[in-house]
C-alpha cells in the first residue's frame, strides 16, 4: 500500500509537469501590485499543483515514517519543550536547536516539526530543480529514484543542509565568495557536514577532464585508505570526527552507487570529449559525480559513506538532464540507461528496508 501512495504521487507529479510542458524559463514567473491589488501569472498555478503531491506525503506523515523522526528528532523537540537541551547533545548542530526551540515556544505538538521541516525540505529541493534543471520532469524522477527523496523523511536535518548549500551554487556561478561561504556556514548550522562543499568554489575554474578524472580516481582507489586515516587522525572538529570515527563502517562497497556514479561520469566525460565543451557548471557536475565515484569505490574505509556520496550524487538529478541535452538525438537512450540503474537501486533500497518509509501512515491527529 505504501509503494502505491508513493509511486502514485509520483505519477501525478509527472503528469503535471508534462501536461502543462513547463521548462525552466517558463517558470521564472513574477507576483506583482497593481493598484493594490495583487497580479500573477498563471504560471504559479503551474508551480503549485506540480508541489503539493510529493509535498503531501513529506509534510503530513506520521511520527513512525522515517527511522529517526520518532526518536532522535521526537527526542530533541521534548527536550527543547522543558528547556534541558545542550548544544550538539544528541549531536543536533545548534541551527537545528534554535529552530527547535522556536518551535517549542509556539507549540508543544511534534507534528509542527514534521510538518515545517518537510516543507522546508521539498521546497528547497524543488525550487532548486525549477531554477536549474533542462528538464523539470526527469529531474523531480531521479531525485524519487534515487531514494532522495526518501531519505528526506529521515535525514532531515542533513537534507535542510544540502538543500541550503545547492541554493548557494549561484554565487559559485556568479563567483561571489563571500555569499558562498556565509550559505554553507548556515547549512552548517543543521549539519557539520556542508563544510564539505567548501572546495567546490575553488573546483569551478579547473576543467574536470578524462585525463585528471582517470588519474584522480586511479590515485584514490589505491592511497584513499592512507589519506583518510591520516585526515582523520588530524581532523581537530569534534562534530566531524563523530562522523569520521565514530560512526560504524559498512565494510562493503554498494555495487549500486558505483555503478550510477560510473554511468553518469562515464557519459558526461564522453559527451565532453566529443563536443569538446568548455562549460565550467558541466564541469563542476563532473567533479561532483567523480567525488561520488570515488567515495563509493572506497566505501569501506568511510564510516556512513552513504551520507557522504550524498552530498556529491544528490546533483545527478540537474546533471543527467544537462547530459542528455548535449545530444538530443540519442536522449531518449541515456534517460533509459540512468533510469534503469536508479531503478535497480531504488528497489534494492525500498524492499531492504532504507529510512523505514515501507509502511506509510498520516499523522493520525488529522485524519
Amino acid at each position: 500500500m505504501s509503494l502505491i501512495y508513493y509511486l502514485g504521487v509520483l505519477f501525478i507529479t509527472l503528469f503535471f509537469c508534462y501536461i502543462f510542458k513547463i521548462n525552466r524559463k517558463q517558470m521564472q514567473f513574477k507576483l506583482s501590485f497593481i493598484n493594490g491589488k495583487i497580479t500573477y501569472d498563471k504560471k504559479i498555478i503551474y508551480f503549485v499543483l506540480i508541489f503539493i503531491p510529493m509535498w503531501v506525503l513529506i509534510a503530513f506523515r506520521n511520527i513512525s515514517v522515517g527511522t529517526d523522526t520518532g526518536i532522535t528528532y521526537y527526542r530533541i523537540f521534548q527536550h527543547s519543550l522543558n528547556g534541558s537541551y545542550q548544544i550538539y547533545a544528541d549531536n543536533a548542530e545548534a541551527g537545528y536547536l534554535l529552530f527547535n526551540n522556536l518551535v517549542a515556544g509556539i507549540t508543544d505538538n511534534f507534528f509542527a516539526i514534521i510538518f515545517i521541516t518537510g516543507t522546508i525540505s521539498w521546497l528547497i529541493f524543488y525550487v532548486y530543480i525549477i531554477k536549474n534543471s533542462e528538464d523539470i520532469g526527469m529531474s523531480i524522477l531521479i531525485f524519487f529514484l534515487s531514494y532522495n527523496y526518501f531519505h528526506m523523511f529521515n535525514g532531515i536535518r542533513q537534507f535542510i543542509s544540502i538543500g541550503i548549500v545547492l541554493l548557494a551554487f549561484k554565487f559559485i556561478y556568479s563567483k561571489k565568495f563571500i555569499p558562498y561561504i556565509i550559505f554553507i556556514m548556515i547549512a552548517s548550522t543543521f549539519h557539520i557536514m556542508a563544510l564539505v562543499y567548501i572546495p567546490l568554489y575553488f573546483l569551478y575554474n579547473i576543467k574536470c577532464d578524462i585525463k585528471k578524472s582517470t588519474v584522480i580516481l586511479s590515485l584514490c582507489t589505491f592511497f584513499f585508505p592512507i589519506f583518510w586515516n591520516f585526515f582523520s587522525k588530524f581532523m581537530k572538529s569534534e562534530k566531524l570526527l563523530y562522523y569520521l570515527k565514530t560512526r560504524k563502517y559498512y565494510h562493503s562497497v554498494t555495487i549500486s552507487f558505483v555503478v550510477i556514479s560510473f554511468v553518469i561520469l562515464g557519459l558526461g566525460l564522453l559527451i565532453q570529449f566529443i563536443f569538446k565543451l568548455n562549460d565550467k557548471v558541466y564541469s563542476l557536475n563532473l567533479w561532483m559525480q567523480l567525488f561520488s565515484l570515488i567515495i563509493a569505490i572506497n566505501a569501506p574505509y568511510i564510516p556512513e559513506h552513504n551520507r557522504v556520496y550524498w552530498l556529491f550524487s544528490i546533483n545527478s538529478m540537474i546533471f543527467v538532464p544537462m547530459i542528455a541535452n548535449k545530444i538530443k538525438k540519442y536522449k531518449i537512450i541515456i534517460y533509459t540507461a540512468v533510469i534503469i540503474v536508479f531503478t535497480a537501486d531504488f528497489v534494492r533500497s525500498y524492499f531492504t528496508g532504507m529510512d523505514q518509509i515501507q509502511n506509510y501512515s498520516f499523522w493520525s491527529a488529522i485524519l
